[in-house]
């Protein structure tokens, strides 16, 4: 798998885009219920369920829909170190 490029988005209020730190989606074991709403919705399938649901690291790209569609919270995004080649 290729490596994770830096995310770019567009600033509307300056019309402009701007470099965003590296992010991943990480769940609260103990807040998730597994009811799977959150990998209904990964565009790149990097959330499954297993009683909770797990989130893939390397193939998730900080996009914040699983943790947008969680019905408790249980998924927030959280910066990550860039990996070094």
């Amino acid at each position: 798998m290729p490596p994770k490029s830096v995310p770019w988005i567009h600033d509307v209020s300056r019309d402009r885009a701007i470099q965003t730190p590296p992010r991943v989606a990480v769940v609260d074991t103990e807040q998730c219920a597994g009811c799977g709403l959150c990998s209904d919705v990964c565009p790149v399938d990097a959330v499954t369920i297993n009683h909770e649901a797990h989130v893939d690291p390397d193939r998730c790209i900080g996009c914040g829909t699983c943790s947008r569609e969680c019905p408790r919270g249980a998924i927030a995004l959280r910066s990550v170190a860039p990996r070094r080649s």
